[in-house]
């Protein structure tokens, strides 16, 4: 699976602790609430919210002819992270979002300084 242009935005000081939204599976990043993100870079956190790919103002994948899988969303995760310069944060994910965020936990439990997980249940199948 080729990587795609995912978009996302970044709130607060470069150097507050960061916090990293992930909606749910085809959920827009903007849906984590503005009043929200500033409360939380009033807080002294930045905040990074992002659009998952087919979503949103991030690329459009033809599924049919590049099918991609929960583990490719996950590392989408991980790639605004990096494009953030962000080696670790704490993720706060709703719904599928708390998948992604559970798979990373797992699999780069250095990249995850927190978890909170928000109307989700775990993964139930073997194939991430």
């Amino acid at each position: 699976m080729r990587n795609v242009d995912i978009w996302s935005e970044e709130f607060g000081a470069a150097t507050d602790e960061p916090i990293v939204l992930v909606m749910g599976s085809m959920s827009q990043g903007i849906l984590w609430p503005d009043e929200l993100v500033g409360r939380l870079t009033a807080g002294g956190r930045r905040v990074v919210r992002y659009d998952h790919r087919d979503t949103g103002r991030s690329a459009t994948v033809d599924f049919e002819k590049e099918p991609y899988t929960w583990s490719d969303i996950k590392d989408d995760v991980l790639r605004v992270m990096d494009a953030h310069g962000l080696g670790s944060a704490h993720l706060v994910c709703h719904s599928a979002g708390g998948l992604l965020g559970q798979l990373i936990a797992v699999e780069c439990p250095e990249r995850v300084r927190t978890l909170t997980v928000i109307g989700s249940s775990g993964h139930r199948g073997d194939d991430c």
